[in-house]
C-alpha cells in the first residue's frame, strides 16, 4: 500500500509556496477542458485581498473561474463548493472522500502543506484525481525550530522567563 502511495502522491518541493501553488494551479487548469477552479482555505497562505486578486486576474483573463472560499469542514458546503472545480488547492483542512467523489471535474488537488493524511486518497486514486503537496518547504524552518526549542531546553529558558516575569531571580536553574 505504501508504495502506491508513492507512485500516486508527486511531491513538489520549493520555497516559495504561494508562487508554486497559483504556477502549479494555472497549469493544472489551463490543462483542464472546463474552466473552475476552487480554493478553499481561511487566509489564503496569508496574503492580502488586492494581491489574490492580482493572481487571479490571469485566469480570469483566459476566461478561468477562480474561487476562494472560507475554511469549513461542513460535508454539504464542501460538496456545493468544490463540486465544478477542475482542480482544488487546499491546505490544513480536511477533504474527506465524500467530497471528491462528489467532483465530477475534478483533476488535480494541491495541497499546501508537506502531508496529506486529510485528503481522502483512496476516492482521489478511485476517480484519477492526482494529488501533489509540497514536500520540503518547511525543512530549514523546522529545523530551525529544533535547534531553538533545544537550546530553551539546555538554558531553562522558558523557567528563567516565568521567574524573572514574577520578580524572581533563576538561581538554581542555569
Amino acid at each position: 500500500m505504501e508504495k502506491k502511495q508513492k507512485q500516486f502522491i508527486r511531491t513538489v518541493p520549493g520555497k516559495a509556496l504561494l508562487f508554486l501553488m497559483i504556477n502549479i494551479l494555472m497549469i493544472a487548469v489551463l490543462a483542464c477542458t472546463c474552466a473552475a477552479a476552487a480554493c478553499i482555505q481561511e487566509d489564503l497562505y496569508g496574503i492580502s485581498e488586492e494581491e489574490l486578486a492580482a493572481r487571479k486576474k490571469p485566469f480570469e483573463e483566459k476566461g478561468h473561474v477562480f474561487a476562494d472560499y472560507p475554511k469549513t469542514t461542513d460535508i454539504p458546503t464542501l460538496i456545493r463548493q468544490a463540486k465544478d472545480a477542475d482542480a482544488m488547492i487546499i491546505a490544513n483542512m480536511p477533504m474527506p472522500g465524500e467530497v471528491i467523489r462528489a467532483c465530477g471535474r475534478l483533476k488535480f488537488i494541491d495541497v499546501a502543506f508537506t502531508g496529506v493524511d486529510h485528503v481522502g486518497l483512496d476516492a482521489a486514486k478511485e476517480k484519477g484525481i492526482a494529488v501533489s503537496n509540497a514536500s520540503g518547504y518547511s525543512n530549514e524552518a523546522v529545523s530551525e525550530l529544533v535547534l531553538g526549542m533545544v537550546l530553551n531546553i539546555l538554558r531553562n529558558m522558558s523557567a528563567v522567563e516565568a521567574r524573572c516575569r514574577a520578580g524572581q531571580t533563576k538561581d538554581g536553574l542555569i
